[in-house]
């Protein structure tokens, strides 16, 4: 997972403690459950996901599509369960049903911020071939959080959302501050190379962001929570979003593997 993120703050001198002590918390962690092997059937699809993406040709997409292709939603705050598109309303559900797999993976991960007006079929195809691009840029598959028969790309974070949760309020952060260490996060007492060690964030831990306050860091340095409650600072990079973006991908009646689903992140 390369999206990677840090605290964007102002440049300028670190002057004093930038940042509150926080809540002591009891530890989370996630899993990335990988398979043993990628079967060649499905490197194959990838690839050709890929020359697509590279070609900007997305009809070559429409064929790698399951019959049953569905979107689903996660959520910037990871504590809230995903929700597979239009489930909640029958009516939008039946209507988004009916359309082709094509027209279906246009309108879920098109323009959401772009008036309807001006939403025209070459846009819903560059957002289109976008997302999944962006999907298979990390290069990890795992299996799916949501079906264990399918595996998605990137790697999906699988973790207890109520844990998540406690850690959040425990904390005092939003559940949207809760990131996912992709390796061993060293913190310092200061946002300074020369400072102390304080702590390591081991990989795979949930650890809450820092809130800023009244004072600025110096840029490429962030803030996290110890689980002591203490207040460490960091300029490595590895601390992805915990909640999930990416592409599904399952054997269809035939055999054949296909697109299953989109996971898109949402407010």
């Amino acid at each position: 997972m390369k999206r990677i993120v840090a605290l964007t703050l102002a440049l300028g001198a670190f002057a004093g403690p930038a940042l509150a002590q926080g809540r002591a918390y009891e530890s989370a962690v996630a899993a990335l459950p990988r398979p043993e092997a990628i079967e060649p059937d499905l490197s194959a699809l990838i690839e050709r996901l890929r020359a697509a993406v590279a070609a900007g040709e997305a009809k070559s997409i429409d064929a790698e599509l399951a019959p049953d292709f569905r979107t689903w939603d996660c959520f910037l705050d990871p504590t809230k369960a995903c929700v597979r598109r239009d489930a909640a309303d029958p009516r939008r559900q039946k209507r988004y049903l009916a359309l082709k797999p094509g027209q279906r993976i246009r309108e879920d991960l098109c323009c959401r911020d772009i008036a309807p007006g001006r939403i025209t079929p070459k846009l819903r195809d560059e957002a289109t071939l976008g997302a999944i691009g962006a999907a298979l840029e990390d290069e990890t598959l795992g299996v799916s959080p949501f079906d264990p028969a399918h595996l998605c790309a990137p790697a999906p974070p699988h973790f207890d959302r109520a844990a998540a949760a406690r850690l959040a309020q425990r904390a005092e952060v939003e559940g949207e501050e809760l990131r996912l260490a992709a390796r061993a996060l060293t913190l310092r007492e200061r946002p300074a190379k020369e400072a102390a060690e304080i702590g390591v964030i081991a990989p795979l831990s949930i650890a809450p962001l820092a809130t800023a306050g009244d004072h600025a860091l110096p840029d490429g340095w962030s803030g996290f929570v110890l689980p002591d409650g203490r207040v460490g600072y960091t300029q490595d990079l590895g601390a992805n979003e915990l909640s999930y973006a990416g592409l599904c991908f399952a054997r269809d009646s035939g055999g054949r593997w296909r697109i299953v689903a989109a996971v898109e992140r949402k407010p």
